[in-house]
Parts: structure tokens; sequence; C-alpha cells
């Protein structure tokens, strides 16, 4: 048998990767201007979060890059009750990152609620980012994404999303509290063991 489809998809998924690290290390430079600290990827209760920002005392923005190429039909409704909705190319379909997206910030905010008094002002921010490709029903998808409290954002790239820095807070001259990193670590580590636990999953 002929090995050079193997072989083929093998060096794409290397190309692609690849880009992942050049987006994810230019999106973590636009984080660090807007006045973040970033603090690398994680596991959240089964998502995969591609870049964790924290900045002053309180914010916490949660990243799902979503790298591929094209036009993507977007949806928000699952098929059935628990379950992922779906997204789509004309290659792929894929669990939504804007449902990933809300569920990490949903169990983070779970967890620091648990934690925290409830009068403790960490603002979340789940955000997804889309620097290779268009969503090509974005005008039914907004009020859904606006429902959801996820800001989905283009980057690098000229689609009609909202550019990443206008969808993060402007943290430009504050400085991160040092027991605030300190939370954040610890948060982020408790995630990082209960995920030893259970599989991961990620969309990419």
């Amino acid at each position: 048998p002929n090995p050079a489809p193997a072989a083929d998809a093998e060096i794409i998924n290397i190309a692609n990767d690849n880009l992942r690290g050049v987006f994810l290390e230019r999106i973590n430079d636009e984080l660090a201007e807007r006045g973040y600290e970033t603090l690398g990827s994680a596991s959240i209760d089964g998502i995969g979060v591609d870049f964790v920002g924290i900045a002053a005392s309180d914010t916490l923005v949660l990243g799902i890059l979503n790298s591929r190429h094209g036009d993507i039909i977007a949806n928000e409704i699952p098929t059935s009750p628990g379950s992922a909705p779906a997204w789509y190319t004309a290659e792929q379909k894929y669990d939504s990152p804007v449902w990933e997206a809300r569920t990490a910030a949903a169990a983070a905010g779970a967890m620091i609620n648990e934690v925290l008094p409830e009068d403790n002002d960490i603002r979340i921010v789940p955000v997804v980012v889309i620097p290779n490709a268009s969503v090509a029903n974005k005008a039914d998808m907004e009020k859904r994404w606006e429902e959801a409290g996820v800001a989905v954002a283009r980057f690098l790239n000229y689609s009609d999303l909202p550019d990443l820095a206008a969808s993060l807070p402007d943290k430009r001259g504050t400085e991160v509290l040092p027991s605030y990193r300190k939370f954040a670590g610890t948060l982020l580590k408790y995630f990082a063991q209960k995920a030893k636990r259970t599989p991961m999953r990620k969309t990419g």
C-alpha cells in the first residue's frame, strides 16, 4: 500500500501545530499589551483551554483557539440534552468552541465561588479566537454568543468578527496582585490534577 496519504496527513498536522503555536505566541503578546499575564494552557473540567490570562486582582481570560480554515457554519443548539452543539467546515464537524469556552468558564466560576466569598468580583472572560476562517452565519449566531457570554473574535485577519483586543477588558496600567497570581495558579493546578483522572476533550 502507498504510505503517501498518511505521510501527507502527518505533514499537514505538523504544519497546523506549528501555525497554532505561532498564533498562541502572538495572542500572548496581545494579552501582555493589554495588561495581562499569561499562564499557558489548561484543562478545565475536560475542556482544553488554549490560553489563560490574568489581570489586576479580578480578571481571568479563558481562551480557545479555533485555527481551522475556510468558512465555518456555527451552531449552538445541541442535538440532545447534555451534548455539545457542533460547528462545521467543508471537511469537519466538531464541538462548538463557544460551548467549550462557556463550559470551562462555568466550571472555573463555580470553583471560585466555592472557595472565595460570593462578592469576590472576579470576572471570567471566555473568548474564542478565529484567525484563519470566517463564520458564514455570524449574523444568526451573534445573539446566541451574547447569551452564552462568550466573545468570538478575529485575530490577524480581516473577517467581520470583532478584533480580539476589542473583546478583552483593557487592563493596561495595572499590575497583577501577587495573591491573585497565586490563587489563579492554584485554581489551574486543581483542574490539572482533576484532568489526570478524567479524559480531556479537545477539538482545536
